[in-house]
């Protein structure tokens, strides 16, 4: 994959009432938004990036939505997406970290979208079950779920995984690059020793 953003497999399309608070007072809805809407979770030794913080503004000074999330401790990118799929509040996550923070972005998201194994342990099936009763019929996801994909912003030590797949080091780049609807890709997804 050579671009920024993993097409997660969520089938649903945002609609365009959906709405996204870019800051306190101000609603911007999926329609009138420059490219897709970010969630930037971050991870949280890496807040006084300076040169984050200014990719950040220089995307929102150019238009673009960007909202940025902190996580603290266990549990957080888990609860953030949760959060974001619940809500519709962006079109792209954007794992802000090393490996195991897209890792745990990636994981997370399959999880509350419906792509990891059931209470059966059996991976896609949804058949049987009440949660069955919930998912899209034939897609084996939530109806409500929005398209989403996946960004990475490389912070961590080696960030191996976007070094292969092309994604650019300067954060504006990267993040910019994650913004556009076209740069999303097919990727697949598989578990090892259950995760």
């Amino acid at each position: 994959m050579a671009a920024a953003v993993a097409q997660a497999a969520v089938n649903s399309a945002v609609a365009a009432a959906n709405v996204v608070s870019e800051a306190p007072g101000k609603v911007l809805s999926a329609a009138t938004t420059k490219g897709r809407r970010l969630l930037v979770i971050l991870h949280g030794e890496k807040t006084d990036d300076v040169l984050v913080r200014d990719a950040i503004k220089r995307l929102r000074s150019d238009g673009y939505t960007v909202e940025v999330r902190v996580t603290y401790e266990a549990g957080d990118v888990d609860r953030l997406v949760r959060e974001a799929v619940a809500l519709r509040s962006a079109d792209t996550l954007v794992a802000a970290g090393g490996d195991g923070t897209v890792c745990e972005v990636v994981e997370a998201l399959l999880q509350h979208t419906g792509g990891l194994p059931d209470t059966k342990g059996v991976v896609g099936s949804h058949d049987s079950g009440p949660e069955s009763k919930v998912l899209a019929q034939g897609t084996g996801r939530p109806p409500h779920v929005p398209h989403l994909s996946v960004g990475i912003l490389p912070m961590g030590t080696s960030n191996d995984f976007a070094a292969t797949t092309g994604i650019p080091n300067d954060p504006y780049e990267a993040l910019l690059l994650a913004t556009r609807p076209d740069s999303a890709k097919a990727l697949d997804v598989g578990l090892l020793n259950g995760k």
